[in-house]
């Protein structure tokens, strides 16, 4: 590997394969790693990383998510399945324009255990793709308790920098999140006032007219590395609260934080049920003007201030 250049929380490693640079950013809870093609290729490209383990064991799941297990299998840190998306945005979401997911082989060799992407010729090649494309091995290692999944994205995009909920294109895309919050100080406690905060930084319209965004608490217990689209713990509307704010759509409403009363949810930890955290979805999934997306605990930006994920709670021993 060459000498790094850095800038902030990014070593930048350049040429490491044929007009392409590697990319590692530090995170507050683990860090990534990008390749970026800066031209379309002009031969097949296949990545072999290999990964130096001690003591673990990296594994794809059915899922197609990446996780490593220790000795006596548990589970260390996990990352989304692979991907790749060209330069440019859906105007509607704010997602790449273009993005596919990456076939991934963990093989075990003489030398060891090596990560094989083979991404898409095809995606590569299509005219509609605009370079540079970024080639994102594994997303994160992360170890923070907040996530989001789409029918889209459908595997934990745990480690993510933001959070997502609703839909942009009437209810073909969907998305919610997840979040937990250590609330063991408040068991036993009178819940004064309790307010969720979310920092809300793009959003499909600045109408407030719309169904909103509804924070409901988590009933079943869910692992934020496993969770899927298609297997999300169970939930509950009771205590449920609605927020129709809108804020990151243009300067008429820029971004800002959303908020939720809690206290009824906050209180009923308090009063024992299991905190299996909350989650974060629109409440008619196929309104477009649900969509948000939001700032998580993975996010620094020094120039705009905290903007993680924060629960405040007032409360009376």
């Amino acid at each position: 590997m060459p000498a790094p250049t850095v800038d902030g929380d990014t070593a930048v490693y350049r040429s490491v394969v044929p007009n392409g640079d590697l990319h590692v950013t530090a995170l507050p809870h683990g860090f990534t790693e990008s390749l970026i093609l800066k031209e379309r290729p002009t031969e097949p490209v296949e990545l072999r990383l290999p990964v130096t383990l001690k003591g673990m064991k990296l594994e794809k799941t059915a899922e197609r998510h990446l996780q490593l297990e220790d000795a006596a299998g548990s589970l260390v840190a996990s990352a989304p399945a692979p991907r790749m998306w060209g330069t440019g945005t859906d105007a509607r979401s704010g997602d790449p324009a273009k993005s596919t997911e990456i076939a991934t082989i963990v093989e075990e060799t003489a030398d060891g255990t090596v990560l094989v992407l083979k991404p898409s010729q095809e995606f590569l090649d299509d005219p509609a793709v605009v370079y540079p494309v970024t080639i994102d091995p594994t997303t994160t290692l992360a170890a923070s308790t907040d996530t989001w999944l789409a029918s889209n994205y459908p595997d934990s995009q745990r480690g993510s920098t933001e959070l997502k909920a609703g839909t942009y294109d009437g209810g073909t895309t969907k998305a919610r999140s997840y979040v937990k919050f250590d609330v063991a100080k408040y068991v036993g406690k009178h819940i004064l006032s309790a307010e969720l905060r979310l920092h809300s930084y793009w959003s499909s319209t600045c109408a407030t007219d719309g169904s909103g965004v509804e924070v409901r608490r988590i009933t079943g217990s869910w692992d934020p590395s496993a969770v899927t689209w298609g297997v999300q713990p169970a939930t509950t509307t009771t205590g449920s609260v609605v927020s129709k704010a809108a804020y990151g759509y243009s300067s008429a409403c820029p971004a800002n934080f959303m908020r939720w009363n809690v206290k009824d949810i906050a209180q009923s930890w308090a009063d024992g049920e299991s905190n299996n955290g909350l989650q974060i979805r629109a409440v008619d999934e196929q309104e477009s003007k649900s969509w948000r997306r939001f700032r998580s605990a993975n996010y620094v930006d020094g120039s705009q201030g905290p903007t993680e994920p924060a629960l405040s709670v007032t409360y009376n021993t």
